[in-house]
């Protein structure tokens, strides 16, 4: 069977993906809600949009949803499945996430946590597979532009807990792992939008041993 530490590296890879798609702050009307993390929604609004993520090794696909109903919470969901090289079936990863307003209008900014989980299929590790992580972390924006593009810059910072669990048989002998770890992470990255459409560029970095830059692209439309 594959050892721990070769399982511990393709958790994460994948996971990388995930985690606070939909953290959100509400600011006054006519100011965007979510420039805290670069969500284009503001009060009231429904964003629906799809994604594109990139790191070393691995290429997936997914939708995101977002929404702002008015109020300091504000919630968001994602699903995407990822394209691992060398693997002929792909993981599945959902998230969900949430942030509660500071008040601010000027500065964005907005304490957030977010739950994720990723499966991996049976026949691609040779073992069952998955992860849970739990992103707690604080991200602040600005609002730029003026006249039909606005731009929405964005950073976050926070720590992520990760548990892994993994398991198998080999020589009739049933195997079973849990591990947990605790790391730093950021990300960063600029939102455009223009009338009802948004496009998003964004940087992913957990910051532990063999780890991998995501870049997340995004593009979709507000309700």
């Amino acid at each position: 069977m594959t050892n721990s530490s070769l399982v511990r590296k393709t958790l994460r890879m994948a996971g990388a993906g995930s985690a606070l798609l939909a953290t959100t702050l509400l600011i006054p009307q006519g100011a965007f809600a979510q420039a805290c993390i670069g969500n284009p929604a503001m009060t009231g609004q429904f964003a629906l949009g799809g994604m594109l993520l990139t790191a070393d090794g691995m290429t997936g696909y997914g939708v995101e949803a977002r929404t702002n109903p008015g109020g300091p919470l504000a919630l968001g969901a994602s699903i995407a499945t990822l394209d691992i090289d060398g693997a002929d079936d792909n993981v599945f990863q959902a998230s969900a996430s949430g942030a509660w307003d500071l008040g601010s209008a000027s500065f964005s900014a907005c304490p957030a946590i977010g739950v994720e989980y990723t499966q991996f299929p049976s026949d691609m590790l040779g073992f069952d597979a998955s992860m849970i992580g739990v992103p707690l972390g604080f991200a602040a924006g600005i609002q730029a532009g003026s006249g039909n593009i606005q731009f929405l810059p964005s950073a976050e910072a926070g720590l992520l807990w990760q548990r892994m669990s993994f398991s198998g048989s080999a020589g009739g002998v049933t195997i079973s792992e849990t591990e947990t770890d605790t790391d730093f992470y950021f990300r960063g990255g600029a939102t455009a939008v223009t009338g009802r459409f948004y496009g998003r560029a964004q940087l992913e970095r957990i910051f532990e041993d063999n780890a991998e830059n995501l870049f997340r692209f995004s593009v979709g439309v507000l309700f």
